[in-house]
């Protein structure tokens, strides 16, 4: 089974988490809401520091540090392949959170792909996935869950 492997950016600043709002609509025209930490795939050779900072600078146009490993996780997805998860803490430099115009979901058009600065308090009652992200986050930050 060929394995996807994903980082993934978890900035919190402020009391405030930095995720992509996605709106999705699917083939019955009904809308799909949730939230993602920002993040992506690795490269062929590419370090995962260096992809974290590539895909995080795409998805939020923030200048940011990235710090030690969070958690990491395997799942399959949607079309069976097994994918691990590598997330990283991230330390906020400057900017304000938007979509880069050389983002591919910028270009795709489909749907909302909005960066934005979440209230940690507010976490606990979205849709965040992978949904065991959010479990370790409210551990780590909340003490709930």
């Amino acid at each position: 089974m060929k394995k996807l492997i994903r980082v993934g950016g978890v900035c919190i600043f402020k009391d405030k988490i930095l995720l992509i709002h996605r709106v999705v609509s699917d083939e019955t025209n009904t809308n799909n809401e949730y939230y993602v930490i920002p993040g992506g795939g690795v490269e062929l050779d590419e370090e995962f520091k260096s992809a974290l900072k590539r895909e995080m600078f795409e998805e939020t146009s923030l200048d940011l540090n990235i710090k030690e490993i969070f958690f990491e996780m395997e799942d399959i997805n949607p079309s069976g392949l097994k994918r691990h998860h590598y997330y990283y803490l991230c330390e906020y430099i400057s900017g304000e959170p938007k979509l880069n115009h050389n983002s591919p979901e910028f270009n795709n058009g489909i749907g909302l792909h909005e960066p934005m600065w979440l209230d940690i308090s507010k976490l606990e009652n979205i849709s965040l996935y992978p949904s065991k992200i959010k479990e370790v986050i409210l551990k780590k930050y909340n003490n709930k869950v």
